[in-house]
């Protein structure tokens, strides 16, 4: 039992302390996407909120104030990639449709899931084109057919498939019924068809579907993507051609102006007028027509209209491909989004430097050949994410295909590797530099070969602070360069065999140069001693689950943690790797190798000295040795993204955890974070733990695996744990697992050698 104190000592030591702080982070164990809103696809407004789908994730926009909220899957929703969002107004139903076929139906505060679709047996796409809501139905066209959704029963009542001739596949875009309700229309890869609605009549028969043809006065075998009715009448957009009218018997062509090269994003019907969404930058415009007359809006904001819609007071409400929100709401038109990365790249590398996190856009495949992205790259700092990209910084265009990053805290600049052509140093003024064939590296040193590019492909800083570099010049023999901070570089060339590439680069405590090579291990190289040693698979040969290695990481005893495809390895002390025999092993998990089997792709080390694992099938959480599983996130358990991991980065002042996936970067809080051997700047979060809170406690600012005992104010010990780094947990329960109760609880810590103490308080409402 810990022991009682004094009250009065207690209120003494509270009063000296300046912890009750909030932290301006997100909770432990919570999660946070980072996705980029500006690619919108699908816009709707309900109960004054604008509602935006993206690629990854969606917006919400509160009309009230203009504030933004993300919704997605860490916040109640089914999926992440909602594809349309539609409103019921009469019967106060949100309903979104997601890519995969799933349905989440928004009533009130709750939210039903219907996974007809997701789960129905079908080969190919599920994906939903497009809601039309009739009565207590809703329409959903869908890339196989056609699926009646009862909005009452919140099932699918029937579908209608394979509608094209002879009872083939046929995409649906669109659906409306006619003012009478006696037909329906569609818009398809065949073009437009229609079918008497019947109780008589079978729409499952591609026979009692009609297709309009040229004597119908409509283009023959060319698709269709929209349809809709306005007063009484139905109109179709098709692409390239037109929109077109229906009379009764044929079809007439509007004088609405869509041209032969415009193509046409959507039709919805809103504010009793048709808005069509049209062509791209700089051709775009969205087209308001009411039946008789029509008005084109342009803007340079309006590069990309997918959606539109108008609200109650007659403003235009854009989902636009390129800028997110687009609207008129001040007279002229302007956009909003949520901030995030700019675009949807897939992120190769993530990388830390005190605050900050950078995403590196980029890379190169297994055949080591690179992959393109040319539009910069992105920072976060103060929750918030910048774009470096080529349009403010022109000289991004040079270089492109970032694959690593390096900050170098000695001369405040930060540098950047480009697999295609050098190496770029932004200056702690902010000013970029490419040192490429043109331009040499600080120093006067050269990394050009013949034939003439410069493939960077590795960063990394020693104790010293120089930054060592690896590259691929000429037939494929890789160079190492030191660039020291006071700005003269020292080249290694013809560093490896032809054809052997360096990938990345890591630093031991004892200045050892571990060198990731693309196909064959691991060269481990000193300068001062002149040593070198390749490390592959082999017993006495360094003892590699695989010679394809994928990551090295360096803990904070100083192992060296190796991943391949093929599971993971330590180098338990690197001092005598260059000792013949020296080799690595393999932590034992459930009685096999760690990972066995498993494509490991990144490893991160935490505050706690514990190892996070990306794979291609999830996210790991070892324990400091790799003996035990802390965690293990997947799709299925969990708001990540995807189960293939491409890289890890933590923000080691936070503890949040950043991943980067191949469908973009979401982050958890993890309860661990660097710490120091004092304690500085603690706070406890959130303080006071409201009754609608059922998260982790974070006590953050702790001197180094600190001892912390939590007790009520008459001095019981509720819980006691172990700091993870600078940072602790509690998870407002006792060890018996019964919940804390309203009142004040206070917080002791103490450094491991009990030299240093820290106090504080923390108020429970329930």
């Amino acid at each position: 039992m810990f022991p009682r104190m004094p009250i009065l000592l207690f209120v003494l030591l509270i009063s000296l302390s300046d912890s009750l702080c909030q932290d301006n982070n997100i909770p432990l164990g919570q999660w946070r996407l980072h996705t980029p809103y500006t690619h919108a696809k699908s816009i709707d407004i309900a109960a004054g909120k604008i509602y935006v789908a993206c690629l990854v994730g969606s917006m919400v926009m509160d009309q009230a104030d203009n504030s933004f909220i993300s919704l997605s899957k860490i916040n109640g929703l089914s999926d992440y990639d909602v594809d349309k969002y539609k409103y019921n107004n009469e019967l106060g139903i949100l309903l979104l449709a997601y890519s995969n076929g799933n349905i989440d139906l928004m009533k009130g505060n709750s939210i039903i899931n219907v996974s007809d679709i997701k789960r129905k047996s079908i080969v190919g796409s599920k994906n939903i084109n497009h809601i039309y809501f009739w009565h207590d139905s809703a329409f959903l066209s869908c890339d196989y057919g056609i699926s009646l959704l009862d909005l009452k029963k919140n099932e699918i009542k029937e579908s209608y498939e394979n509608l094209g001739k002879g009872g083939l596949a046929n995409k649906i875009y669109a659906t409306t019924m006619s003012n009478s309700g006696d037909s329906i229309f569609i818009a398809s890869d065949s073009g437009v068809m229609v079918a008497p609605v019947s109780p008589y009549i079978n729409l499952q028969d591609y026979n009692n579907w009609y297709l309009f043809k040229t004597k119908d006065s409509l283009p023959l075998k060319v698709r269709a993507g929209s349809v809709c009715t306005l007063n009484s009448k139905v109109y179709a957009g098709i692409s390239r051609k037109g929109i077109y009218v229906f009379n009764g018997t044929y079809w007439e062509k509007t004088s609405i102006p869509i041209s032969d090269t415009t193509d046409i994003a959507s039709m919805n019907v809103s504010g009793n007028k048709i808005l069509i969404c049209a062509g791209s930058s700089p051709a775009a415009m969205v087209i308001s027509f009411d039946g008789n007359s029509y008005n084109v809006f342009t803007s340079p904001y309006i590069a990309y209209p997918t959606e539109a819609v108008y609200d109650s007071k007659g403003i235009l409400w854009i989902a636009d491909g390129g800028y997110g929100i687009v609207h008129n709401l001040g007279g002229t038109f302007n956009y909003q989004y949520l901030n995030g990365p700019g675009r949807i790249l897939p992120i190769f590398k993530l990388y830390n430097y005190g605050n900050n996190i950078v995403g590196l856009p980029g890379g190169f495949d297994s055949y080591f050949a690179p992959v393109e992205y040319t539009e910069g790259y992105y920072e976060y700092d103060n929750n918030s994410w910048k774009t470096y990209d080529i349009y403010n910084y022109p000289i991004l265009a040079i270089a492109d295909t970032y694959v690593d990053a390096v900050y170098n805290p000695a001369n405040g600049s930060f540098y950047i590797a480009s697999f295609r052509n050098g190496l770029i140093e932004r200056k702690s003024d902010g000013t970029h530099v490419l040192y490429d064939n043109v331009t040499p590296l600080p120093g006067g040193c050269s990394l050009s070969g013949t034939p003439p590019g410069l493939r960077m492909s590795g960063l990394a800083i020693d104790q010293e602070k120089n930054v060592w570099a690896t590259s691929v010049v000429g037939s494929g023999i890789s160079s190492l360069a030191e660039i020291k901070p006071n700005g003269t570089c020292v080249t290694i060339p013809s560093f490896s065999d032809p054809g052997n590439y360096a990938v990345r680069i890591a630093i031991d405590d004892f200045d050892n140069k571990w060198i990731q090579s693309h196909y064959y291990g691991i060269l481990v190289y000193n300068e001062k001693t002149a040593q070198t040693r390749f490390l592959s698979q082999g017993t006495g040969a360094g003892n590699l689950p695989n010679n394809y290695v994928t990551a090295m990481e360096k803990d904070k005893k100083g192992q060296m943690w190796i991943g391949t495809k093929s599971g993971v390895a330590v180098f338990y002390d690197p001092s005598i790797v260059f000792t013949s025999g020296t080799d690595a092993v393999a932590p034992t998990y459930k009685h096999y190798p760690l990972l066995f089997g498993e494509y490991v792709t990144c490893i991160q080390v935490d505050g706690g000295n514990r190892k996070w694992i990306g794979t291609q099938n999830g996210l790991w959480l070892f324990n400091e040795d790799g003996t035990q599983v802390v965690a293990n996130y997947t799709t299925m358990n969990s708001p990540i993204l995807s189960n293939f991991i491409i890289d890890l980065e933590i923000n080691k002042q936070t503890g949040e955890l950043f991943i980067a996936t191949d469908k973009g970067i979401i982050a958890y809080r993890s309860d661990a974070t660097d710490g120091t051997d004092k304690f500085k700047d603690v706070k406890v979060f959130p303080n006071p733990v409201t009754e609608n809170f059922n998260g982790l406690v974070g006590i953050s600012g702790l001197a180094t695996n600190a001892n912390v005992k939590i007790t009520d104010i008459y001095g019981n010990l509720i819980y006691e744990t172990t700091a993870h780094g600078g940072t602790a947990s509690w998870n407002l329960k006792n060890y018996n697992g019964v919940p804390a109760v309203t009142g004040v609880y206070l917080i002791y810590s103490t450094t491991t050698d009990g030299a240093e103490g820290f106090v504080s308080k923390i108020a429970v409402v329930r």
